[in-house]
């Protein structure tokens, strides 16, 4: 039992750097196949989405537990990013209306977005005290 415990206590102290190195991994090697098609659009949602979602809610979780801090400051500049991305998708949607298809804009930031949250996991990953 001593030895179950010291496993999920070393799985819990590590969990992000796994997932982490999983991503780093698998997700080059894995093509880039299409789960579902968004439609009127080029943007499809794949594999990797869901796992970065996947990633990205467990990091939460860690930072609520304070397993994992998250940098203010990177944090705060990439916040006034996309801030301003999601600020110009809006803007080219109802003010300039140079963006046709309403969802595209938006899904194209959300994708920025998410790339950039990994950043953030490794970040913490880096930086975590033993």
């Amino acid at each position: 039992m001593e030895k179950l415990i010291r496993l999920l206590k070393w799985l819990d102290d590590n969990l992000i750097k796994i997932l982490l190195l999983i991503f780093i991994f698998l997700i080059p090697l894995y093509p880039k196949i299409p789960i579902k098609m968004i439609n009127f659009t080029y943007i499809a949602i794949r594999l990797e989405d869901f796992y970065i979602a996947f990633l990205t809610i467990i990091f939460l979780i860690q930072i609520l537990r304070k397993k994992h801090k998250l940098s203010r400051q990177f944090f705060i500049l990439f916040s006034l990013y996309w801030l301003a991305v999601f600020l110009s998708s809006l803007w080219g949607i109802y003010v300039a209306k140079t963006i046709d298809v309403k969802h595209l804009g938006f899904l194209h930031a959300l994708r920025r977005a998410e790339y950039m949250i990994i950043f953030f996991i490794a970040l913490s990953a880096v930086k975590q005290k033993e």
